[in-house]
């Protein structure tokens, strides 16, 4: 068949009829490069998995941290009673972060007696508590590092491919919001130009400037009477744009 010619308004200025590509299960092929990149960005992000934490790992353990002795220190640290106060309020302090400090101003005056405590504390050593705190000293002196230092996620991969997961993503948001932003733009993704009008085709429309936006519309059929067809009845074809009725007559 050759190229069809259709004729409208001068309010209109061109109408094709279109047809749908081929899709798979309702869903334009245009979807398909997007799914393979997806299964490469995905395979990617899996096997780079953890790299940025045992890189960083390994460099502070260059630096001087050990994981195994940083906690065994705080265990330790732990046994030994050690606690923190907030001042701040919260932690340790019994929901009194100022109880400590008017401790200390009531037990100011007896400083000679707490000294002496500490002098005959010193010259009686406990056997119990020496060992625990000998062997924090020795962690204490094989550790630089203060509190842990701050590592990514165990799980995070490789930043080329996060980058290039959400490449693809923001790419195939783009295309999808690209046929909301522009009638043209889907009717190419989605369409391509039909040589006839039928039922299941679509229209589109693209008015004069200033008079509308372009707009794709189906066809419908409907079953009129007609005394001039043969049988006293004909199918018409039929559609809508701007609020009015557009029907197809060859």
């Amino acid at each position: 068949m050759g190229r069809l010619h259709l004729t409208y308004p001068a309010n209109i200025a061109k109408v094709t009829s279109q047809k749908r590509r081929i899709n798979l299960f309702g869903l334009g092929l245009h979807h398909l490069p997007f799914l393979v990149l997806y299964v490469f960005a995905l395979k990617a992000c899996v096997e780079t998995s953890g790299n940025p934490y045992e890189v960083a790992l390994a460099h502070h353990k260059e630096k001087g941290y050990d994981p195994a002795a940083f906690a065994a220190k705080t265990d330790a640290g732990a046994k030994r009673g050690k606690t923190v106060v907030d001042d701040w309020g919260g932690g340790d302090a019994e929901d009194d972060p100022w109880g400590d400090l008017e401790a200390d101003d009531d037990a100011a005056p007896e400083a000679p007696d707490a000294a002496a405590a500490v002098e005959a504390s010193s010259a009686t050593p406990d056997a119990d508590t020496d060992a625990p705190t000998a062997n924090l000293t020795a962690l204490e002196e094989q550790i630089t590092f203060s509190t842990p230092p701050t590592l990514p996620a165990s799980w995070l991969p490789e930043f080329w491919a996060v980058a290039y997961f959400s490449f693809v993503a923001v790419a195939h948001v783009l295309l999808m919001f690209g046929q909301h932003w522009s009638v043209r733009f889907k009717a190419f993704v989605n369409y391509v130009e039909a040589d006839e009008v039928k039922p299941g085709n679509v229209l589109m429309f693209c008015p004069m400037p200033h008079q509308g936006k372009a707009e794709i519309v189906h066809v419908n059929e409907l079953e009129i009477v007609d005394p001039k067809a043969p049988g006293g009845k004909r199918k018409m074809l039929w559609t809508v744009f701007q609020r009015q009725r557009f029907e197809y007559v060859t």
